[in-house]
């Protein structure tokens, strides 16, 4: 603990920044950033979080009731690449050397299998990515020796286990050092239950890590899973996908779809998979569900949740999941579109200062009106902002980012981190900073008002995943993969399916 003491004592000093100077916009988020960091380092390393108004670490019993959390510095992990983002180099390089001395993959440890994805192996990707390119074009970390690419793969294996599944769809957790087998006996009525974005969307990070290590399981049995998620579970008289299935017996368990929560990420990384692979498939992919969203639910100025089978029989809701789509509609090139629904999500935050998680849409902003009220700083508004800027350049967006900044800032800053809201409509906080908050919300915000310098890599193909890292490949890697892959896994490669 002296090597962590002695760093977190130089994040603290290495921080600070003036008080007497004006600050930007951009370095108000990055001085907030930095702040929130040292406090985790001081109050909560080598925890997963920090609770922000109690300012101790989460109780090892909600650790181990948590499918987020892994016993490990969960915020580090998924904040790290805010660091590449911000271009911060020392920095990342620091934290890098936390986490590599702290993280560990402990036995007996469960943990949802989509999270930790798009939370731990998402970062790890990334966060190779950026180091081999200080590496080997900046010539600086060059002690670097793959280790975030070693621990991608190793987590990539504890993550595989869960599509060991009768129809080859994943389940929705699994247990370290167990695969699935005894979450099925304990916990049968949790297994027999996934949603889309955790059945389709590893393929992502799964492709990734393929690539990048040589080892095609990842892809084929990812690519899989998305395969039957959209050839053959979707609506045969809408094509919508459903909130929710059984991954064993591949039928719908609810009836209804939306473009939130549940269902949100599938459009977004048949998009983005399009944009990283230089892939036409996933491109049609995309444009057959979007397809069947305009024509089934959209209203005008949001998207609704209706049934899959053509009723006209919807919930009257909406949630907060949903503000992401203006985002990837932006980079489809829909930009009126995007434009007129992100205007919805700015009007609820112009009410509440928030976003409440479900809002009754066919309320008038009464106290009924809010479905579920609650609001953990989610970054998906601010996301959709920064890229409808970048496409507009409309300095409405960096208006409403500069609201946004004042507001965490003023409402939201607790004494050791950033608060979510347990109830808007009394402004009731919660004693809980999710890793999200640092690794997406301030990122995208950060990325919003830095309209100066954007081209950080030059590579056309760079795409930040669904839980905001950066990820890109160029021809060398490809070129390797190609020359190099193998399938040879013993369970997965002598199952005819693959």
């Amino acid at each position: 603990m002296l090597f962590f003491n002695k760093i977190i004592i130089f994040f603290l000093c290495f921080s600070q920044l003036s008080l007497t100077k004006q600050l930007s916009p951009k370095e108000e988020v990055q001085q907030l950033f930095n702040w929130s960091i040292n406090q985790y380092l001081e109050k909560g390393f080598p925890y997963d979080t920090l609770k922000p108004i109690s300012c101790e670490p989460p109780s090892q019993e909600k650790i181990d009731q948590s499918d987020v959390y892994s016993n490990n510095p969960s915020l580090l992990i998924d904040s790290i690449t805010t660091y590449i983002t911000m271009k911060d180099d020392f920095n990342f390089i620091k934290i890098a050397a936390l986490i590599k001395e702290s993280f560990s993959i402990q036995k007996g440890t469960r943990v949802q299998l989509f999270e930790f994805n798009i939370r731990v192996l998402g970062s790890f990707i990334s966060s190779h990515l950026h180091a081999i390119n200080l590496r080997d074009k900046k010539n600086i970390f060059t002690e670097y020796d793959d280790w975030f690419l070693n621990k991608a793969l190793e987590v990539g294996n504890e993550l595989i286990q869960g599509f060991k599944s009768p129809a080859g769809l994943p389940f929705s957790r699994i247990e370290f050092g167990n695969g699935v087998n005894h979450l099925i006996m304990d916990e049968p009525e949790l297994m027999s239950e996934n949603n889309p974005v955790a059945l389709a969307c590893p393929f992502l990070e799964f492709t990734l890590l393929s690539i990048l290590t040589g080892d095609d399981k990842f892809r084929i049995v990812s690519e899989y899973s998305l395969n039957v998620v959209i050839k053959e579970l979707r609506s045969a008289e809408t094509g919508l996908l459903s909130f929710s299935y059984d991954p064993i017996k591949k039928n719908a368990l609810e009836l209804f779809s939306g473009v939130g929560a549940n269902v949100d990420s599938v459009m977004e990384y048949m998009l983005k998979g399009a944009i990283l692979f230089n892939n036409d498939h996933y491109l049609d992919l995309f444009d057959e569900l979007f397809n069947a969203v305009t024509i089934y639910l959209d209203m005008k100025w949001f998207y609704k949740v209706a049934s899959t089978n053509a009723e006209t029989f919807a919930l009257p809701w909406i949630d907060s999941l949903a503000a992401y789509l203006p985002g990837t509609l932006v980079l489809d090139g829909k930009i009126e579109t995007a434009e007129l629904k992100n205007l919805f999500y700015i009007k609820l935050w112009g009410n509440y200062r928030a976003i409440p998680e479900r809002w009754n849409v066919d309320q008038t902003f009464t106290e009924t009106d809010i479905a579920l009220e609650w609001y953990p700083l989610r970054p998906e508004m601010i996301e959709s902002c920064y890229f409808l800027y970048q496409a507009t350049k409309d300095p409405f967006y960096l208006h409403i980012g500069e609201e946004i900044l004042k507001d965490l800032k003023n409402r939201y800053t607790c004494e050791c981190g950033l608060c979510g809201v347990q109830d808007i409509r009394t402004g009731e906080l919660q004693d809980e900073m999710e890793t999200f908050v640092l690794g997406e919300t301030l990122k995208y915000l950060y990325l919003l008002f830095d309209y100066a310098d954007q081209d950080r890599y030059n590579i056309d193909n760079i795409v930040f995943t669904t839980e905001a890292h950066p990820v890109y490949l160029n021809n060398k890697m490809l070129e390797n993969y190609y020359e190099n892959r193998f399938f040879n896994d013993s369970f997965f490669a002598n199952n005819p399916r693959y």
